[in-house]
């Protein structure tokens, strides 16, 4: 009944759907600024964090302030990941730089369960990466930085040199991490470790550690206010311990490296200490929405972070489970505390179900007992230490050797509560969302069976509408060709007559240094699959492309039979030959068509060449992988009347102008051909000429850079139903360049 305020609703929802737009805009502006891959290009910044890879080359995150001459303006100022091989100078973060760069748009893998990178990066306004060319032209800028941020980023350079000085502090990649938010002196065994025992939060920066902050500053500016009168009277001691609090929380942010779960924290602390200041008692819940509200204005981008709905996830729940608590004895604080941590652990398996595939099955112990070492021990002294490392160096050491025993404690409770982590095969990912849903909606005072209603018919819709159907059992065969950057790795899977489900893996994907490529695509859907075994496995040629993830394999999976075409001293394989039959049936045949007895011995003959080529026949259909071969070999099958009409084929060495010759394309007429290829590869795979052949057989063309894994799919009559590209079930290409998103396959 009231005009006005109908009105400015109305207005508010209008910009509500004009906000994002302007900052999509925005978005695609800055993109579309980058140019083609290969290209020399001037960006300048501020560094944020700079990590040593190895002796030859280190990476580092630039904070843009412009790119190819145009100034980048922006709440959110993009940033760039890039890489500096044989490095010159070493920049420092804070400092402001430009360098000559070659970059290309932020891109990741897009495989069945597995870690999706690009949502990781966009949410933290990660736009590109690339390397660092040493020229004339890469130099550091002069800064005018106010005194603040100059007295910053000095203390931060100086905490990270007392700690990196002293070869005793065995914990001082865990003290970087709670400290400067530094997480790149970290192991990967710890960072496991730490995430299988339900303590990984305590490695991010975010609010229980601003919240410390907060604490300590107001609890001790509040009773030393109190000691004077006229402080007092000038301003209330719970005033100046409010203020206190902020301005201490801000500093931890800014000395952190202002991270966005950072930044998240202390949005929450700020209106927290308005409401205060204004005497404006609003509920926990209240200051989440109004939080999530101010932080959607500020940041849009927010909605895709994980990190961000698991933080407001685990505030709602303390939110909700405060109404348990208990004052009065310490035992009943005790048993308060107790029931909060059981209730958090509870609540929050369906997430750590969805995202990491697992729960914590100690999770609940491990945060009784860190929570208050960290609160009452750990961050304490780590602060009051950074503080004295201003005016002494001995003094910072000598208090981060105390903070030490309190973070080797942590350390050796999360090794220990680590064999507590449950694997647990990805089944329906909606119904981890339900039982969550259900589960707030017992422990509030909301409970009903009208609400509970209410619930499952969303889960439904979520059911129908959101959820991609990845499935786990199979009703026929499949073969999902993995995005694996410049590789292949390719899974074929089939019921036998009894319904149990083989499989057959050709080639594993590539390695390099400790990166291991299997890791990011296959190993995560064999997890989520609850896949313990895979009986046969091809391993087509000696290329790391092809080969470098077989140790992984084999480490985690137990594998049947190993066919190759070369020798693995640490494996016991067999030598794949023409004729072979790999499998048998009436159902199925796998048989090899190449390498023969005759070319083994050819001395010359390049490893590509001697790729396994194996062809699947699936009752009347047909799959030919065929490796890295090249026209030597293509003609050598032809000349042999080896190949005939198939319905799906692995592109011959990844769409080079040395396969795929067109004699090759005409005979094979494949219904489709998969390109598995990396993003922007420096080789140009796949080539136009070649892409034009397949074309002029009609051949439906994937290509694993740009439409993720293959998925193909057979009845259980054996015939070929379809191919399908997993991006289709990401959350979209909004983020890529308009020439990209017209190469994927529709």
């Amino acid at each position: 009944h009231c005009p006005k305020k109908k009105h400015l609703t109305l207005l508010l929802f209008i910009i509500g759907l004009l906000y994002p737009y302007l900052q999509y805009n925005l978005s695609r502006s800055q993109i579309n600024l980058i140019p083609e891959y290969q290209q020399n290009i001037l960006v300048s910044g501020y560094v944020k964090s700079v990590k040593h890879e190895s002796d030859r080359f280190l990476s580092l995150t630039l904070s843009l302030y412009s790119l190819a001459d145009h100034s980048i303006g922006s709440i959110w100022r993009p940033q760039i990941k890039l890489n500096w091989y044989s490095p010159t100078r070493e920049p420092e973060p804070g400092e402001k730089w430009q360098f000559n760069v070659r970059l290309k748009p932020i891109h990741g893998t897009a495989n069945p369960f597995s870690f999706d990178y690009e949502r990781w990066a966009w949410s933290n306004h990660i736009i590109a990466s690339g390397y660092i060319l040493d020229s004339s032209r890469t130099h550091k800028l002069k800064t005018s930085n106010s005194l603040l941020v100059s007295f910053i980023h000095s203390w931060h350079k100086q905490i990270k040199t007392t700690l990196d000085k002293d070869p005793s502090l065995d914990s001082n990649g865990v003290l970087q991490a709670f400290l400067l938010g530094n997480k790149q002196q970290l192991s990967e065994e710890l960072y496991t470790s730490f995430r299988h025992s339900g303590l990984a939060h305590l490695l991010a920066i975010s609010g229980l550690h601003i919240g410390m902050i907060a604490f300590f500053s107001l609890f001790l500016v509040e009773i030393l206010w109190k000691r004077s009168n006229r402080l007092c009277l000038w301003l209330p001691a719970q005033s100046a311990g409010l203020i206190s609090g902020l301005i201490a929380a801000f500093l931890y942010m800014e000395l952190s490296g202002a991270s966005i779960p950072t930044v998240r924290a202390f949005t929450m602390l700020s209106i927290f200490t308005l409401l205060k200041w204004n005497r404006i008692n609003w509920g926990l819940l209240q200051i989440i929405l109004a939080t999530g509200c101010a932080l959607v204005v500020i940041d849009p981008v927010i909605i895709i972070s994980v990190s961000a709905w698991l933080s407001f996830g685990a505030v709602s729940m303390i939110a909700l489970l405060l109404r348990w608590q208990q004052r009065g004895s310490v035992l009943s604080r005790i048993i308060t505390w107790s029931k909060l941590n059981l209730g958090i652990w509870l609540g929050m398996i369906p997430f750590s179900l969805l995202l990491f595939g697992g729960v914590a099955g100690f999770g609940f112990m491990a945060n009784l007992i860190a929570i208050p070492i960290m609160t009452f021990w750990v961050m304490p002294t780590l602060l009051v230490g950074s503080i004295a490392s201003l005016f002494s160096t001995d003094l910072a050491l000598l208090l981060w050797k105390g903070t030490e025993q309190g973070v080797d404690i942590i350390i050796s409770l999360s090794h220990v509560l680590e064999k507590g982590f449950l694997q647990v095969p990805l089944l329906f990912p909606e119904y981890y969302l339900l039982a969550f849903l259900i589960f707030l909606l017992l422990v509030s005072s909301a409970f009903s069976l009208r609400n509970l209603s209410l619930i499952i018919v969303t889960i439904v819709l979520v059911d129908v509408i959101i959820f991609p159907k990845q499935g786990v059992g199979i009703q026929g065969a499949r073969l999902i060709a993995f995005d694996v950057g410049q590789g292949l790795a390719v899974l074929w899977e089939y019921p036998d007559d009894g319904g149990r489900t083989h499989r057959l893996m050709y080639d594993t994907a590539g390695s390099k240094d400790d990166f291991i490529m299997g890791n990011n695509s296959w190993l995560p859907y064999f997890q989520k699959q609850n896949i313990a075994s895979v009986d046969t496995v091809i391993v087509s040629h000696k290329d790391n492309d092809h080969s470098g993830g077989l140790t992984l394999l084999s480490n985690e999976i137990a594998v049947g039979k190993i066919y190759t075409s070369f020798a693995v001293s640490s494996l016991p394989v067999s030598q794949c030959r023409s004729q072979l039959n790999v499998l048998s049936g009436s159902r199925l045949k796998i048989q090899f068509l190449s390498p023969d007895s005759q070319l083994y011995r050819y001395r010359s003959l390049s490893t590509n060449n001697l790729s396994c080529v194996t062809e699947v026949h699936w009752y009347q259909s047909t799959v030919l992988l065929p490796g890295d071969i090249e026209t030597f070999i293509e003609n050598r099958l032809l000349q042999q009347k080896k190949l005939s009409p198939v319905d799906v084929l692995i592109a011959p060495h990844h769409g080079s102008l040395t396969s795929s010759s067109t004699k090759f394309v005409e005979t094979l007429k494949p219904r489709v051909v998969i390109f598995s290829t990396g993003y922007k590869n420096r080789f140009q795979f796949p080539r136009q000429a070649v892409i034009d052949r397949y074309k002029s057989t009609h051949s439906l063309q994937f290509n694993t850079a740009l439409d993720g894994a293959i998925i193909c799919q057979w009845d259980k009559a054996g015939n070929f139903k379809h191919c399908k590209a997993s991006r289709e079930n990401y959350w979209g290409k909004w983020h890529w360049k308009v020439s990209e998103t017209e190469q994927a396959t529709p």
